[in-house]
């Protein structure tokens, strides 16, 4: 698996993007397209948020295993 882009809240909406200073764990996501290049997205309402697929890497699980 190769890293071709990080991609931010402002590549969407603009203006600056708010770094987390610390991180707690890793994370493998990925872009799904469908036939009509309709990209999935999944929303969390707590933090009012749209995130790519995907899950945080547990120890001794691959970027792969995490993301599917």
């Amino acid at each position: 698996m190769k890293l071709i882009r990080r991609i931010t809240e402002s590549d969407i909406v603009g203006g600056t993007s708010e770094l987390i200073d610390t991180i707690s764990r890793y994370g493998s996501r990925g872009v799904l397209i469908d036939n009509k290049l309709n990209v999935a997205m999944m929303y969390m309402s707590k933090p009012n948020l749209y995130k790519l697929p995907g899950g945080g890497i547990e120890v001794g699980e691959t970027r792969e295993e995490a993301l599917f």
